[in-house]
C-alpha cells in the first residue's frame, strides 16, 4: 500500500474550493469542502485538516509501537494484572491496556488496508 509521502500540511488560508492537504511537494492529497462564511463549520473543517494532515505521522508511530510489539506487551500486562487481581471490576485498567492494543493495531490495518 503506498500513499503520498509525509509529511503533509494544510493551509488556513481562505481558499475559493476549500482547505487543500498537501503532500510532499506541491502535490495536493484531499481538499476539505469550502467554509468560508460559516465560522462553526470552518472551525470543524479546520479541524479536520488537521488530523488529515497528521495522518502519515500518526501511522507512522503506530507502526513502530507494533514494531515494538507494544500491543503484545500492553496484552501481556493486561494477563499478568488478571492473574495477580482476578476479574474484580475495580482493576479495569487490564481492560483498557487491552483496548489500547487492539484499537492501535485495527488503526494501521484501517490505514494499510490489511
Amino acid at each position: 500500500m503506498n500513499h503520498t509521502p509525509g509529511p503533509w500540511r494544510y493551509s488556513t488560508a481562505p481558499q475559493p474550493n476549500g482547505c487543500p492537504i498537501i503532500g510532499a511537494g506541491p502535490l495536493m492529497v484531499a481538499m476539505i469542502a469550502n467554509t468560508v462564511n460559516d465560522p462553526t463549520r470552518r472551525e470543524t473543517a479546520h479541524a479536520n485538516a488537521r488530523l488529515i494532515a497528521a495522518a502519515p505521522e500518526l501511522l507512522a508511530a503506530l507502526k513502530m509501537g507494533a514494531e515494538l510489539d507494544v500491543p503484545a506487551f500492553l496484552e501481556w500486562v493486561a494477563d499478568r494484572m488478571e492473574h495477580v487481581h482476578g476479574e474484580n471490576p475495580l482493576y479495569d485498567y487490564m481492560h483498557h491496556l487491552r483496548a489500547i492494543a487492539q484499537a492501535g493495531r485495527a488503526a494501521i490495518n484501517k490505514a494499510t488496508s490489511e
